[in-house]
């Protein structure tokens, strides 16, 4: 009778074993599978990367400076009003009809880009962003949230 039991446990041990066994090979199958499908999501993150760097250097650098800090493009001359006004001085009119200029010519460049073969699936987006700032309240104007707003405005 004890042999009887032995085998017994011998055929369960060996189905155990088994079972641990597929379970390991479905695993392995699971991450090697997820481990390729992150690697096509890391391609195309890679591709939206090349692509948004090919449209900032693209940037009239005469007009524009990159601002590492903030992750962003700025204006190189910065605008100033007179104290307490959100009307632009004339002088710097001249100089942001350039820029309206170079970015327009920078959209048609993109534009022309996406018909040529090898950037037709390109994603490349602006985001203008015109902030007016005012100073904080040392100088004792009251609506400087409606000032900066004006001034953005001009």
């Amino acid at each position: 009778m004890s042999k009887k039991r032995e085998s017994f446990f011998w055929i369960s041990y060996s189905d155990l074993m088994t079972s641990m066994f597929v379970i390991m090979v479905l695993l392995f199958v699971l991450s090697t599978a997820g481990m390729y499908l992150s690697k096509h999501a890391t391609e195309s993150q890679l591709k939206k990367i090349q692509n948004l760097e090919t449209a900032v250097n693209k940037l009239d650098r005469r007009y524009f400076m990159e601002d590492v800090k903030y992750k962003r493009w700025v204006l190189k001359e910065q605008i100033n009003f007179p104290t307490g006004s959100a009307k632009m001085p004339d002088r710097y009119k001249e100089s942001l009809i350039k820029v309206g200029q170079s970015l327009q010519k920078l959209l048609n460049d993109l534009n022309e880009m996406k018909n040529q073969p090898e950037y037709r699936d390109m994603d490349i987006t602006y985001l203008v962003v015109i902030e007016g700032m005012a100073s904080n309240l040392r100088d004792g104007y009251k609506y400087n949230d409606g000032l900066s707003y004006g001034r953005a405005l001009s």
